[in-house]
């Protein structure tokens, strides 16, 4: 997962991708599709929102992601570091 810019509508996005290798899995893709869908479903005030899904190429190799609401904080790695 990535902060990433939303060039189109202005502000931050997580941009979550699928490694490209998975890419030309079909039963990946169709996971992938399916977690964006069932996130799309979901509201909750400790869930983020789901935005977009795509693919493009990145250094020449398909990827595909969606976007979701950026949620700024700490990590969770950070969070358990600090605490426990």
């Amino acid at each position: 997962v990535y902060l990433a810019s939303d060039r189109e509508l202005g502000g931050d996005v997580a941009l979550k991708t699928l490694k490209p290798s998975l890419v030309a899995d079909t039963r990946f893709l169709v996971r992938f599709r399916r977690e964006v869908q069932l996130g799309r479903q979901v509201t909750h005030p400790n869930l983020c929102r789901v935005f977009d899904v795509g693919s493009d190429l990145w250094q020449g190799r398909p990827i595909a992601f969606f976007t979701m609401e950026y949620l700024p904080g700490d990590t969770l790695s950070q969070h358990l570091r600090h605490h426990g």
